[in-house]
C-alpha cells in the first residue's frame, strides 16, 4: 500500500490535497509535517482553553484539514468553530472530545503514511 492509499484508507482525500498545494506531491508531504507539527502545539492548547477562546485554533484546524483534504476532521473543527463562536458551552462540550479524537486518528494515518517512502 503507498502512502496515499493508506492516508485514502484513513479518509483523506489526498487528491484534493495535492491540488490545494500546487499539484506537488511532494509538497504535499511537507505539508502534511508541519500540520503534524501545528497539531504537536495546537491540540494540547485546545484542550486547556475555555470555550471561548477555541474559535481561533478551531479556525486554524478547519483550515489546515481542508486544505489536505481531511475533509470529515475539517467539518468538526468547523462546527467547534461556531459552537465556540456562538458561545455554546454545551455544543463545544459536545464537539470537542470528538473533534480531538478524530485528529489523533489523523495524525496517526498521516504520521504512518509520511514513514513511507
Amino acid at each position: 500500500m503507498s502512502w496515499r492509499d493508506s492516508l485514502t484508507a484513513a479518509g483523506v482525500d489526498t487528491d484534493t490535497g495535492i491540488a490545494q498545494v500546487g499539484g506537488d506531491p511532494a509538497f504535499y508531504r511537507e505539508a502534511l509535517a508541519l500540520f503534524l507539527a501545528e497539531n504537536a502545539r495546537r491540540i494540547p492548547a485546545m484542550k486547556a482553553a475555555a470555550p471561548e477562546d477555541l474559535v481561533r485554533p478551531a479556525h486554524g484546524l478547519k483550515s489546515d484539514c481542508r486544505t489536505l483534504g481531511a475533509a470529515a476532521c475539517g467539518d468538526l473543527a468547523a462546527r467547534l468553530e461556531r459552537a465556540a463562536r456562538d458561545g455554546d458551552d454545551a455544543a463545544v462540550q459536545t464537539v470537542l472530545p470528538e473533534l480531538l479524537a478524530k485528529t489523533e486518528q489523523l495524525d496517526a494515518a498521516i504520521r504512518a503514511a509520511l514513514e513511507q517512502t
